[in-house]
């Protein structure tokens, strides 16, 4: 949709969108992807849990595994 504008240097289209608005979208939908991001990885990390619980239990996982051999 839009509309032909006629004057003496010729014709020309001039569309009935507004490009400002699909800007808009696109920069919500965009950032609406980054928190939901942030969320996800803050929630639960793809990285290694590196907490003293963990870091025991491997400590003492490879103390029994060195015993074994």
């Amino acid at each position: 949709m839009g509309i032909y504008t006629v004057s003496a240097e010729g014709a020309t289209w001039t569309p009935a969108v507004d490009a400002s608005w699909h800007a808009l979208i696109g920069v919500c939908t965009g950032f609406a992807a980054a928190v939901i991001g942030t969320i996800a990885v803050l929630r639960r990390p793809p990285w290694p849990e590196m907490t003293e619980r963990v870091m025991t239990a491997l400590a003492q996982a490879r103390i029994a595994e060195s015993r074994h051999r």
